[in-house]
């Protein structure tokens, strides 16, 4: 996921927010070639980018906006996680597998979404290496990720909730509490009641 950039700074470049999102960092050169080869898609609020069920292997770039994984357990919707920009996505199993995607991606705020097919990503990569290690290196960042949030998923709620207000305050601003709720794992009235402790906590 993208890091935030601080209050006042000037505003980064979608090539140097990928740089950053994993310990590889590659040439702007690569990237550049990269972003060349993308078409541009935008999506409107809750708009569906990858559909459960769709045999989907794109990847695809957030240039603009947030976007959210979900997906159905029973009749309860849980939240996966969100990607701001310079965030990279796909569908795992429809990218390796060729099988249709479990889980939902859609925006969460208006989006504009960077797009590659599997066939043309990989021409590039066989012909740059260092775009090949950057991939490599993303995916595994971001199964470490993933790992790292099922470590803390039964932690204390109310202090995941105040890292998130911390460090990506952007979705906390953008994305509704309900949705909020889905991916802490409670219900929106619990979460209410720990945005009013907060509060409370302030005076």
């Amino acid at each position: 996921m993208a890091s935030p950039s601080s209050p006042g700074a000037s505003v980064p470049t979608l090539v140097s927010l990928l740089q950053q999102e994993c310990s590889y960092r590659p040439d702007a050169d690569s990237l550049e070639s990269l972003l060349a080869q993308c078409d541009t898609r935008t999506y409107s609020r809750n708009e569906v980018i990858i559909n459960t069920g769709e045999v989907n292997d794109n990847i695809y770039i957030v240039d603009e906006g947030i976007i959210r994984i979900h997906y159905l357990h029973g009749d309860k919707e849980i939240t996966f996680g969100f990607g701001i920009r310079a965030t990279v996505f796909l569908s795992p199993v429809g990218y390796y597998m060729r099988q249709p995607a479990f889980m939902t991606t859609s925006a969460c705020t208006r989006c504009v979404v960077k797009v590659i097919k599997r066939v043309d990503f990989e021409r590039l990569a066989i012909a740059n290496l260092d775009l090949e290690r950057w991939f490599h290196s993303l995916w595994m960042h971001q199964l470490s990720y993933a790992e790292k949030k099922l470590e803390v998923i039964n932690g204390n709620i109310a202090e995941r909730y105040r890292s998130m207000v911390k460090n990506r305050p952007e979705i906390i601003r953008a994305v509704p509490a309900r949705v909020i709720a889905s991916y802490l794992g409670v219900s929106p009235e619990y979460l209410s009641r720990i945005r009013k402790g907060m509060l409370s906590d302030r005076h």
